[in-house]
């Protein structure tokens, strides 16, 4: 038997592995109230068999990203190619996921300013940044309710938190205070003959690179310290302790004529006496400035009392500092605007603008742990995906200041419309790396209302007591007094009407005939408002 003979072909094969395709054709038409949207079926596989459409929605027409939205939707069937969903003016996106999770690289996007033309009214609107409550007692970051949550003064933004492995105090100065003192530069405390002298008679005599404190006690932990001259603000190296009272210098910034000193830590240090620093425990990781913000990596630990950063977070000053380790894997944010009243049970339309950020705590290769093939995303983790922020909500039909209130149980945020009386508002920020944190620096919520017309049909006013008068009660408030209109059925030349106590909750109309007497007549009403 003869066989032709073999080929070869090599091929990487990625199957689940590769993100779905971009979605394509993503378009919308406005019926009444509700945006229909449709585009072309992804033609990945993993995604019509088990995967989903992940929409998502932001108030901004122009500059639209998928970290800077909110959700509507995530659980589209994949073989699906149209929804329909509240219409709202802004931006719309689009991303396909596979049945792994797995997400479309680039979103495509909507932007319609078409639901500006329906009567939506704002009746509530609360911006949570820059502050995000810090400067207020409990509220905010500083609510009880809030975990895992920290706010950085330094770029006004709050993000999730990670274990706080030590706080303490620097320590930069190891001699707060001197003043540079020789007996031998002076005729009165010079010691030996005064002809054996050299130079001038009260010549201090300084000796260039030196630090000369016959009231000092210099040690050699003072090695690789900077000297400090205050009164000119110049520093120098210490490169060797020659005794007791005399320092080399790298350069010559004394003179000799009793200038004070410190001798103070070099820049990108944090020293702390109290420190216990160890590699094993504190290598790598990061220390934050309590009182800037700013964050630096340790990258040495020179000893128990000292590290080396990567870069000069708090120069020569002594601040508050914490080094932090993993970061948590869930934190909460609740909105400054605990319980929001909207006076009465209504049908509003309520949307959310959010701006995120996922960020990597220690983000070059070398500083983070861990097995290399464990990690998401590129090489020097720019692209992170695991660390992801949502907006939470939950209604009551009660009035939502009353303890007794029933609430239902949070749920995801997705823009469109909620019937309650009080909402309540937080963040939810998980990461499944112990390296990635989410941030978000743009938070804000709008409560709108769509005009309502409220209607009836051939209703008889009063007879007897109150003869010609009937009191209307809507069976929902409005938010405000609405417009109302009254068609009086079989009128005659003269017969009128008035309408009085017009309030949210209702009016009364009474008809006249021309004579001015109060007269019982058929009518129909109609109110419009919010």
């Amino acid at each position: 038997m003869k066989y032709s003979a073999y080929a070869t072909y090599s091929q990487e094969v990625y199957g689940k592995t590769t993100a779905p395709g971009d979605v394509e054709n993503f378009n919308m038409i406005a019926q009444g109230d509700q945006a229909s949207l449709k585009w072309d079926v992804v033609s990945d596989l993993d995604v019509i068999h088990g995967g989903n459409y992940w929409i998502r929605y932001t108030s901004n027409t122009t500059g639209a990203t998928w970290a800077g939205s909110t959700d509507i939707t995530k659980t589209i069937p994949g073989g699906s190619n149209s929804t329909s969903v509240s219409l709202m003016s802004g931006t719309y996106l689009i991303k396909a996921l596979d049945s792994s999770g797995n997400q479309s690289i680039n979103a495509t996007i909507i932007a319609s300013t078409t639901a500006d033309i329906l009567n939506l009214n704002a009746v509530y609107n609360t911006i949570q940044h820059p502050n995000f409550g810090n400067s207020t007692a409990d509220a905010g970051v500083n609510d009880s309710r809030s975990s895992n949550i920290y706010f950085d003064p330094s770029a006004n933004v709050i993000q999730l938190g990670a274990a706080i492995l030590k706080t303490g105090t620097t320590n930069p100065y190891l001699i707060s205070s001197g003043t540079e003192y020789n007996a031998d530069y002076w005729l009165d405390t010079a010691s030996g003959t005064l002809d054996t002298r050299s130079g001038l008679l009260d010549d201090t005599g300084h000796i260039a690179n030196q630090l000369q404190d016959d009231n000092a006690s210099f040690s050699s932990s003072l090695l690789g310290y900077n000297a400090y001259n205050v009164d000119t603000g110049n520093t120098a190296l210490i490169t060797n302790i020659d005794s007791s009272s005399t320092l080399t210098l790298d350069s010559d910034i004394f003179d000799g004529t009793g200038q004070s000193y410190k001798v103070q830590v070099l820049d990108s240090k944090l020293r702390d006496t109290t420190g216990s620093f160890s590699s094993a425990t504190h290598l790598n990781k990061l220390v934050r400035n309590l009182s800037t913000g700013d964050i630096a990596e340790i990258i040495t630990i020179n000893d128990s009392s000292n590290l080396t950063l990567s870069s000069n977070i708090f120069g020569q000053s002594s601040v508050s500092y914490r080094i932090e380790g993993d970061v948590y894997s869930e934190g909460y944010y609740y909105i400054t605007d605990k319980k929001i009243d909207l006076g009465a049970v209504y049908n509003s339309r309520v949307t959310a603008s959010m701006s995120s950020t996922s960020v990597a705590s220690l983000v070059l290769f070398d500083g983070t742990t861990g097995l290399f093939d464990s990690k998401s995303g590129l090489f020097d983790g720019s692209d992170i995906s695991d660390a992801t922020s949502i907006a939470q909500v939950r209604g009551t039909l009660n009035d939502p200041t009353d303890p007794s209130a029933s609430w239902n149980s949070w749920s995801d945020f997705h823009a469109g419309d909620y019937y309650a009386r009080g909402l309540e508002f937080r963040v939810k920020m998980t990461s499944d790396d112990t390296s990635h944190l989410v941030k978000v620096d743009q938070l804000q919520i709008d409560i709108d209302m769509p005009d309502t017309i409220k209607r009836a049909y051939s209703i008889t006013s009063n007879a007897g007591v109150n003869n010609g008068t009937r009191s209307i009660t809507y069976s929902t408030p409005y938010k405000t007094v609405p417009t109302v209109g009254i068609t009086m059925q079989n009128a005659v030349t003269g017969d009128y009407f008035t309408v009085s106590s017009n309030t949210v909750n209702g009016f009364s109309v009474t008809f006249y005939n021309s004579s001015s007497v109060a007269t019982q007549k058929t009518f129909n009403w109609i109110s419009s408002g919010y």
